[in-house]
């Protein structure tokens, strides 16, 4: 059930086009030789992003992880300690940077009120570029974001399926548009990780945030469509005493759509240092581990 906040309160809990050109490398002036910033001269305007370059010589997929609102990268790795979980991956990962809204907020533009910010396109063609400097266009490209990140997630799941395999949202959802609009043009495997005490983007869909972000039905509904959209013909829930699930598998092109409500947790991104019985990267670097394997 949606809870309305005060406009404090929701401001600090959402803290949360043309050709491109050649990228330009960027020095980071740091002790982590293997990340590194480049941009990418798009359209005029130049548009950022950090690489972390993998320890193993061979790259098993491309990994590109979206920050929150109002966030940066340095957040989202912080808060997801994802390269630490990934580490024998051999995954490339990817962060890019969100440009800043009339708030002067980063955000992702999935398809929400400002539609001259085409982040589709800009995701696009740093997929098509990466692919073609490592030599990777056969491996699978894999998406996780947080929060207004997962809602680019299934943006791109439903504008660019044909170059997404999979994503992974972390207490996101779709935006009303997409979720009246989406056509997606090929299967994607999703992964869905929520709080049931989240109130920023609650279990049944958001009706207060405004700006786009609200019009989803319950996050539930949203994973049988996606379930539906993979072709997926078996289902299988179960409850502990600490979280939910709901799984489906043996969906076109070997996908699977996976749900998991994590109890008594709000708007954050789960791990086991802030409490969490599971944390998020985990989950996620096992969800994209098993599809590397079929």
């Amino acid at each position: 059930m949606s809870k309305i906040l005060t406009p404090m309160a929701l401001m600090f809990a959402l803290l949360l086009v043309g050709l491109a050109s050649d990228v330009v490398s960027v020095p980071f002036m740091g002790t982590e030789s293997d990340f590194e910033r480049r941009v990418i001269e798009r359209g005029g305007q130049d548009r950022q992003f950090w690489i972390k370059h993998p320890t193993e010589s061979n790259i098993t997929a491309l990994v590109i992880g979206l920050h929150g609102y109002g966030e940066s990268v340095a957040r989202l790795r912080q808060d997801s300690q994802f390269e630490k979980w990934a580490a024998d991956s051999g995954f490339l990962i990817v962060y890019p940077v969100a440009l800043k809204d009339y708030k002067e907020k980063t955000y992702w533009n999935s398809n929400l009120f400002d539609d001259s910010v085409d982040d589709v396109g800009f995701i696009s063609t740093l997929i098509n570029k990466l692919q073609t400097e490592y030599d990777i266009a056969d491996l699978p490209v894999l998406i996780f974001g947080y929060s207004n990140g997962g809602y680019m997630g299934y943006t791109l799941a439903c504008e660019i399926g044909g170059q997404v395999d999979a994503i992974a949202s972390v207490t996101g959802t779709m935006s009303g548009y997409d979720w009246t609009n989406c056509e997606p043009e090929e299967a994607t495997a999703v992964l869905q990780v929520n709080g049931a005490r989240d109130v920023i983007v609650p279990l049944n869909g958001p009706t207060h945030l405004g700006d786009g972000f609200d019009g989803a039905p319950a996050i539930q509904e949203i994973i049988e469509y996606w379930s539906i959209v993979n072709s997926c013909q078996e289902r299988l829930a179960s409850k502990e005493a600490d979280y939910q699930t709901i799984f489906y598998s043996n969906c076109r092109g070997d996908r699977v759509v996976e749900l998991w409500i994590i109890e008594n947790w709000g708007h954050r991104w789960p791990a086991h240092d802030t409490g969490s019985k599971l944390d998020s990267s985990e989950l996620i670097v096992k969800f994209f581990s098993i599809l590397l394997q079929k």
